[in-house]
């Protein structure tokens, strides 16, 4: 799903009658969420979990050629979804992909 087909379907079912305004409320949820996660370093929802990831500065193999890079430490967000999302997920079939 594209972002305008994700937008209008968010819009139909919020009953909003302008895909700014959609946007708009998009954009502010995700504001939320990086203040939350700046604030407490997890935010909980109903669907799961986000959370900051700390990840240690190491090592990295260049793919092709075997050379190793180092890597900088960095902090990445993690989802964790709960279970029922998990299960509702198991229960879809995925369409295939053509490459």
């Amino acid at each position: 799903m594209k972002e305008k087909e994700f937008l209008a379907k968010l819009a139909e079912v919020w009953q909003c009658t302008d895909a700014k305004e959609t946007a708009n409320c998009v954009e502010q949820f995700f504001t939320v969420l990086k203040d939350g996660l700046k604030a407490n370093g997890e935010v909980v929802l109903p669907i799961g979990k986000f959370k900051l990831n700390h990840k240690p500065a190491g090592e990295a193999r260049v793919p092709g050629t075997d050379k190793k890079v180092k890597t900088d430490a960095k902090t990445v967000v993690k989802f964790q979804p709960n279970k029922k999302l998990k299960e509702e997920f198991l229960a879809v079939k995925l369409p295939k992909v053509k490459k």
